[in-house]
């Protein structure tokens, strides 16, 4: 725990600090808004790549169109990487910088009031974008808001404000550049977090082989392919044409979000523009691609932790969970020759490794299994597991260390019963 919360602080030091040093650089209207329209390719298209796949999609649109159409939910990924950014670059990239230059234009209201020289049209596109730039703002701070929640017990309304409040700071200090330097370090991390995320999910599961065999069991509930079997571990998934209605709606979608296409503003030449296309596809290929398939195997943490009281599935809810192995989130003791536990009913325990007991039972009705550490047989498939079962019975009071017995070892000595 130490350690993640030196980590949270340097992280959040290092965005007041790109904040400070951007300020030297934002002397005017045109440095803090627009970077000076001097902002490099590699900036440029992972502030773009972030600004696109951001907590929304990784919390919430993955869990999502993963849960409904299983592994084909990668397409959508690819859709967004091809059409969503490639092609969004290739259209709109040259085009949208010469035009507001030559225009003068720092925002896209202020694009459309000079392109058409009408101060209406102008207010009409700041209404718009005010009015729905709340809900997409408060999503985005939503999904991060969850998974810090998650990975630092911090209370869900402390993160929402925190997060807000560095936001204000970072960008009242250095405007549009400092933004970018923060999207090209965020975007890093997101590299490779959502590569070791995979990886550790599918370790998790016994291997990519074991998890594709898990999803294959589960029968599809899509009306179109009721009860198939392996549906949702197929190539076009459990529902096809609305996979495909998807893909269109969130590739081409982007391509009208201000803060989207800003980042065409702010970029200093024609030759940036053709980098930053590369840069921005392959950056979208490996995020959005691995978030989406990340998500398609979220049926395999189908849990009472993911539903509401009525039983509904909550999107938001499949990600964060898959984020946490048992192991991670298990109390750990530090053990030594000659220690005594007492395990009442409901304590969920298991031996570390290279440890030796002697083990007192009493008898018992039953056990419930709730993890096996991915052990598998000659075939290749492992123990069967209750951990439905065992989240009613587990008693989430308990601690390690609550059921370690303290006394005091006394050399064994003959003892007179009687003259």
């Amino acid at each position: 725990m130490i350690i993640k919360i030196i980590m949270l602080i340097l992280f959040f030091g290092s965005m007041i600090a790109v904040g400070l040093y951007s300020r030297k650089h934002a002397t005017n209207v045109d440095d803090f808004v627009l970077g000076g329209r001097g902002v490099g390719p590699w900036l440029t298209a992972f502030a773009y790549g972030t600004s696109y796949f951001s907590a929304v999609v990784f919390v919430g649109y993955a869990g999502q169109f993963g849960y409904k159409y299983g592994l084909s939910a990668t397409w959508i990924g690819l859709g967004n990487a091809l059409i969503g950014s490639l092609l969004a670059w290739v259209i709109l990239g040259r085009r949208t910088r010469i035009m507001s230059k030559h225009l003068k234009a720092k925002t896209m209201p202020d694009y459309f009031g000079k392109r058409y020289d009408s101060k209406a049209l102008r207010l009409a596109a700041s209404a718009i974008s005010f009015i729905f730039l709340i809900p997409y703002t408060a999503s985005v701070y939503n999904g991060l808001s969850r998974l810090f929640e998650m990975a630092f017990d911090i209370p869900y309304a402390v993160c929402v404000i925190v997060m807000a409040a560095l936001t204000c700071v970072y960008v009242i200090l250095g405007g549009y550049m400092a933004t970018a330097i923060n999207d090209f370090i965020q975007g890093i991390i997101m590299l490779f977090g959502i590569v070791a995320v995979i990886m550790a999910v599918l370790e998790g599961q016994g291997g990519f082989l074991q998890a594709i065999f898990k999803l294959s069991e589960i029968p599809s509930d899509v009306p179109v392919t009721y009860g198939q079997m392996g549906a949702f571990s197929s190539f076009f998934g459990p529902d096809p044409l609305n996979l495909l209605g998807v893909v269109i709606l969130t590739s081409l979608g982007t391509w009208g979000l201000p803060q989207m296409v800003h980042k065409f503003y702010a970029i200093k030449d024609e030759k940036a523009v053709k980098t930053g296309t590369i840069i921005s596809t392959v950056f979208a290929v490996i995020v959005s691609g691995g978030c989406y398939f990340l998500g398609g195997f979220g049926r395999l943490y189908d849990a009472e932790v993911i539903r509401n009281a009525e039983g509904a599935v909550v999107y938001d809810s499949i990600i964060p969970p898959m984020l946490n192995t048992l192991p991670d989130i298990l109390n750990k003791v530090e053990v030594k020759p000659g220690d005594v536990f007492f395990i009442p009913a409901g304590t969920i325990h298991a031996l570390g490794k290279g440890i030796k007991v002697i083990e007192i039972q009493q008898t018992s009705d039953i056990t419930y299994r709730v993890y096996d550490w991915n052990r598998v047989d000659s075939e290749g498939r492992g123990r069967e597991l209750h951990t439905a079962l065992a989240v009613d019975a587990i008693d989430y009071s308990k601690s390690g260390e609550e059921c370690h017995i303290k006394y005091e070892l006394v050399k064994n000595e003959a003892v007179k019963l009687i003259d």
